[in-house]
């Protein structure tokens, strides 16, 4: 595991946040099947990131908030460790797949709310830990970092974790994805580049600013590595935006036929670069 300790500079502001339908916004991960794909398809933290989490959280175990829950890749793992978890998310059917599939856990609430409104969730000085995972990107980050500072406890930790694109350890495999990916990207609706430099381009203003790194490799089935393509949402805006054209062709299905001229093997080896950004002691 790598570990960076950074006196951080600063740097500029995210886009805002996508919200939901029901807002009169667009749910950028509301299309058809895509929360089935997230929930499904999508990386999930290792255990060694997640027992960092926990280690650096120094106020106790009693209350985390998970920002961004999506279908609860953060949540429902820690709340083995966590007293209770309330996961929030704007989109209505992200939740909805997450309260399904959590139905019997009680230590989780899931709840419809806003990033920036985190004192509505919680009272202040009463949360152990803050985590974001995969979508802080989304966010306006100083006003973000002013509700989790409220609600957090003297001490508390903001946990902002994610990752970046998978990574084949096969060449032809990997530059035929790499194209993909170039192809696709253009479309998020977020501060991408952001993520992909850790967020350490934004303004921190933190006591702590605590990077980790962590590189986790897996054999993958292919259906597993396309239905994570699938699941992204520039691939499901292109997809709304051009499936009633006859003449569009989807750049999954396309990428699927590439890959089958170069191997008939079921499972590919891939790498996934995930990273924790610690953050403590708020500089109002």
């Amino acid at each position: 595991r790598k570990v960076k300790i950074f006196v951080h500079p600063f740097g500029r502001n995210s886009r805002k946040m996508a919200t939901t339908t029901n807002t009169g916004k667009t749910d950028e991960f509301g299309y058809k099947n895509q929360s089935q794909y997230y929930e499904s398809y999508r990386p999930r933290y290792s255990k060694e990131l997640l027992d960092r989490v926990i280690e650096m959280t120094s106020t106790g175990r009693d209350l985390c908030i998970d920002v961004g829950t999506g279908t609860g890749q953060v949540a429902v793992p820690l709340s083995e460790v966590f007293s209770k978890i309330v996961g929030i998310d704007q989109s209505e059917k992200q939740l909805s797949v997450a309260i399904e599939k959590n139905s019997s856990n009680e230590k989780i609430t899931f709840k419809s709310c806003d990033a920036h409104e985190l004192t509505t969730v919680a009272e202040p000085n009463s949360v152990d830990l803050v985590t974001v995972g995969q979508a802080f990107h989304w966010f306006r980050d100083q006003e973000f970092f002013v509700g989790a500072a409220n609600v957090l406890k003297p001490d508390g930790t903001l946990a902002l974790l994610g990752y970046n694109f998978l990574t084949l350890d096969v060449a032809e495999l990997e530059e035929l994805s790499a194209k993909h990916y170039a192809h696709v990207r253009p479309h998020f609706q977020c501060d991408r580049t952001s993520l992909e430099k850790k967020y350490m381009d934004k303004e921190l203003p933190f006591e702590t600013v605590q990077l980790e790194e962590f590189q986790v490799k897996q054999e993958l089935t292919l259906k597993h590595y396309f239905g994570y393509l699938r699941s992204m949402s520039p691939y499901n805006l292109l997809k709304a935006q051009n499936e009633s054209n006859p003449e569009w062709v989807d750049p999954v299905d396309t990428l699927e036929k590439e890959f089958e001229k170069i191997t008939t093997a079921e499972t590919i080896t891939v790498s996934t670069p995930f990273f924790a950004l610690f953050l403590k002691g708020y500089k109002a």
